[in-house]
Formats: C-alpha cells, sequence, structure tokens
C-alpha cells in the first residue's frame, strides 16, 4: 500500500517519527542527491550536520566515508568510483559492514519505482557477537565432542584389544577357568573347564546358573553320594558366602583328580580355576607306597643281618678251636661275606635316592614341582641317608671286631695267628 503524507502537521509528524527510528535510513534521487536522512542515521556513521542535509550527492557521501577508513585501506578515488558505481545501477542489495570502531551494521538497499534509492542502516554489532560467541562455543563444544569421542574409540579400541588377548589367554591356559557373577550366572569359561568336568556344551555358554550346572553334577554322581537337592543347595550356601577356598576332587571312575581353587572378586562373582593333578597323586601314590617298601626291605634286612652277626660269633668261636691258617681265611672270607649286606644295603639304598634325585629334578626342569612333593622328597632322601649311615657304621663295626679277634680270642693251642 502506499503511504500518504498528506499536508503540514501531518509531514511534521511523519518526519519526527522516522527520526525517532532505531535504525538509520537514506533516501536518495534519481540523481543520487540526498532526499532526507534521519538522525539515527547521522549518530551510526558519524555524518557531520553539512553531510546529513538534503542536496548532498552521493559521491560526497562516499567520499566522506573513505576518507573515514570505512571501506578499509585502499585509494580513495578507486573507492568512491567502484562504490558510486553500483549505486547508479540502483539494485537491491543486503550487506553487513565491519567499521573502524568494530561496531557492525547492515546496509539493505532497496530502489525505488520512480527512481532513486532507500537505505536502511541497522546496528547488528550485539546479535553478532552473540552468534559469533555461539559460534565460538558451538565450535568448542564440538571439539570437545570429537576429543571425547576420539578419546572413548581409543579406550574402546584398547579395551577391545585387551579383551581379545585375555580371551586369548584364557582359552589357551592348560587349566579350567570360570566365572560366576554375583547373581550365580556363569558369565566366562573356557575349552579347558569344559573338557576337565566332561559337560555338555549347553552348560558351557555364558547366562548358564550355577544352580543348574550344580545339578548336572549332582545327578551324575560328580559331588559322591546323597540327594541332588541336598548337594545342591550345599554349593550354593558355599558360593553365597563369597569365600575362598581350595580342595581336591577325584571325579567319577577314580582315574581323574581334580584341584579346584575359588577367588572372590570385588564385584561379588567367584573366579574359580581347576588343574588336572591325576599324575601329580599318582606319582605321590607311588612315593608312598615306595617309603613302605622301603622300611619293610630295611626291616627285612635288618633280620638277616643280625642272623648273619650270630652266625659270625658262632664261627669266630669254631675259628678259634681251628688251625691258624685256616681260621684266618676263614674268618676273612666271613667278614668280607658278612660286609657286603651293610654294602649291599647302602648300594640299594644309594641307587633309591638316585632315582628320586633324577625323577626330582625332571619335575623341577619342567616346573611342575610342588611343595608337597618338594617335601617328600626330602623326607625320603633324609631316610635313604640314615639308611645308609647305619649300614657302614655296620660294616666298620665288623671291620673293627675282626681287627681285634686274634687279641680277644687266642687260639687254643698256643699258635700265634699270622
Amino acid at each position: 500500500m502506499t503511504i500518504e503524507l498528506g499536508e503540514g502537521a501531518k509531514l511534521a509528524l511523519l518526519a519526527q517519527g522516522l527520526d525517532q527510528l532505531d535504525i538509520g535510513f537514506t533516501v536518495f534521487d534519481g540523481d543520487l542527491v540526498l532526499v532526507a536522512a534521519n538522525s539515527r542515521f547521522q549518530q551510526m556513521l558519524n555524518f557531520p550536520d553539512a553531510l546529513c542535509q538534503p542536496g548532498i550527492t552521493m559521491q560526497e557521501a562516499l567520499r566522506y566515508n573513505a576518507t573515514q577508513g570505512e571501506y578499509g585501506p585502499g585509494d580513495i578515488d578507486t573507492q568512491v568510483r567502484e562504490r558510486l558505481a553500483l549505486a547508479q545501477q540502483f539494485l537491491p542489495h543486503r550487506f553487513e559492514r565491519t567499521r573502524p570502531d568494530g561496531s557492525i551494521i547492515e546496509v539493505c538497499g532497496t530502489p525505488l519505482a520512480n527512481g532513486g534509492m532507500v537505505t536502511t542502516y541497522t546496528d547488528v554489532t550485539v546479535p553478532r557477537q552473540r552468534e559469533h560467541a555461539l559460534q565460538a562455543l558451538s565450535a568448542e563444544l564440538e571439539q570437545r565432542v570429537q576429543d571425547r569421542t576420539a578419546e572413548l574409540q581409543r579406550r574402546e579400541a584398547e579395551l577391545a584389544n585387551k579383551a581379545a588377548l585375555l580371551e586369548l589367554v584364557v582359552s589357551n591356559v592348560n587349566q579350567g577357568i570360570s566365572y560366576t557373577n554375583a547373581d550365580l550366572v556363569i558369565e566366562l569359561c573356557n575349552d579347558k573347564f569344559r573338557e576337565l568336568l566332561d559337560l555338555p556344551a549347553e552348560l558351557c555358554q555364558p547366562g548358564v546358573s550355577f544352580v543348574d550346572l550344580a545339578r548336572f553334577n549332582a545327578l551324575r554322581g560328580e559331588y559322591g553320594p546323597g540327594d541332588p537337592d541336598t548337594l545342591v543347595q550345599q554349593r550354593v550356601d558355599v558360593a553365597m558366602r563369597h569365600l575362598p577356598y581350595y580342595f581336591e576332587r577325584i571325579r567319577p571312575g577314580g582315574d581323574t583328580t581334580l584341584e579346584i581353587l575359588g577367588t572372590p572378586t570385588p564385584d561379588g562373582g567367584m573366579v574359580t580355576t581347576y588343574m588336572d593333578i591325576s599324575e601329580r597323586k599318582e606319582a605321590e601314590n607311588r612315593i608312598l607306597k615306595l617309603n613302605e617298601t622301603l622300611e619293610q626291605r630295611v626291616a627285612e634286612r635288618s633280620v638277616e643281618l643280625q642272623a648273619t652277626l650270630e652266625t659270625l660269633q658262632t664261627s669266630q668261636e669254631a675259628l678259634a678251636r681251628s688251625a691258624a691258617k685256616a681260621t684266618l681265611s676263614t674268618l676273612v672270607a666271613s667278614v668280607t661275606h658278612e660286609l657286603n649286606t651293610p654294602l649291599g644295603n647302602s648300594l640299594i639304598a644309594a641307587s633309591t635316592c638316585g632315582d628320586l634325585a633324577h625323577r626330582f629334578a625332571q619335575q623341577l626342569d619342567i616346573g611342575a614341582l610342588k611343595r608337597s612333593e618338594l617335601i617328600d622328597f626330602v623326607a625320603q632322601m633324609r631316610d635313604g641317608s640314615r639308611l645308609v649311615e647305619r649300614s657302614l657304621h655296620r660294616a666298620v663295626e665288623l671291620v673293627k671286631t675282626s681287627s681285634k679277634w686274634p687279641q680277644t680270642r687266642p687260639a687254643s693251642n698256643g699258635a700265634a695267628l699270622i
């Protein structure tokens, strides 16, 4: 619609209203001569009064702006000429200009139908500063998000690598491993766990209840005789105490012995390891049997030695009544024979200790030596050394006895012994 200016008071009232606007405006005619400009325009661009009067040309206004650095560095005449040529085209335009004092104004030009141009000037410094601040904040937030995302991705990759490494280690250790959470649900178990306990695949999956696994074991006799419900409840009660445990279990059939060690975790779960110690238990049993046999053999040898000593005494009395040479020959032969007994015992004990030391060295080389095996080995070596010591002492006594015989038991015919 067209605004009717009217005349007289109405026109003056309109001019006063335009002067109160918060935006500056100018009106130039078709010859680019100023028709009107309000006070806000003069304040925003710091124009002197002389340049805000009707009749001022666009060229004069442009030159003033150029000399004030409004258009930035450059040749003033060139700046004026370029902008005047653009204004003579009377094209609509909108742009923002940052002034030397840092303020920002939005310039919007609209050509008039009958020639000329109306231009408005709006101070957009505050909203632009806010926009820039928001952009800077947005960029900072975006950078933080990117940095955080990169950090999370790095940690995720690190955790994935650690998880893969842990899974590799768990899958390749020579022990069965299981992890049960605080709700008694199995979250992890390896193939060795399934192999050692001879479990079906469906009971070795994450999410399986410990109760279901315990019931399966109870029904097949894994926990020995008894009511399955009672056996299961006993194990549930132990698991709920969240205490460490260690025990050995002989599996049905008696061919496999498992060493089972449970370690509670801070989150209320339990890590349990299972090791096949059947060979170790068999070796321990062999050592026990060997100890029993060794004691029996020592006792038998002692009886034989006592009988031999009695025979030796009888022989010595007979030799005293015999000829000197024959007696001495018989005595030497008898002593030699009797020495064979303690020396033989010593040889057997030494050989046995040598075999034990050889097996001990093998266990030590492969890193499978246990404390219990070391204690058994020391006990066996101690018993063997005592047997050797007793036999050698007996041999020394035999030698001493034979060396004193001519003085303590003279021949009955008075002949000197050679």
